[in-house]
């Protein structure tokens, strides 16, 4: 059988939960690579993967002395 060579390269990448609940059961994020309409990949989100972190509006707290950024 001759079968043609797959291409995995995505036009688009949508991020779901990967629990019917949502996000608040504990399951991770995942990653959709789309094609043509068709999900060719499925994987876990890797939060240290983002590089622009300035679009993200991240958040500083200072409490009792101490600071929390994310």
């Amino acid at each position: 059988m001759n079968q043609k060579p797959i291409d995995i390269k995505s036009h688009k990448k949508v991020f779901k939960a990967a629990s019917l609940m949502g996000t608040s059961s504990g399951m991770p994020t995942t990653v959709e690579s789309d094609k043509d309409g068709k999900i060719t990949r499925i994987r876990p989100y890797h939060y240290e993967e983002h590089n622009d972190w300035d679009s993200l509006n991240p958040w500083k707290i200072e409490a009792r002395g101490r600071e929390f950024q994310a």
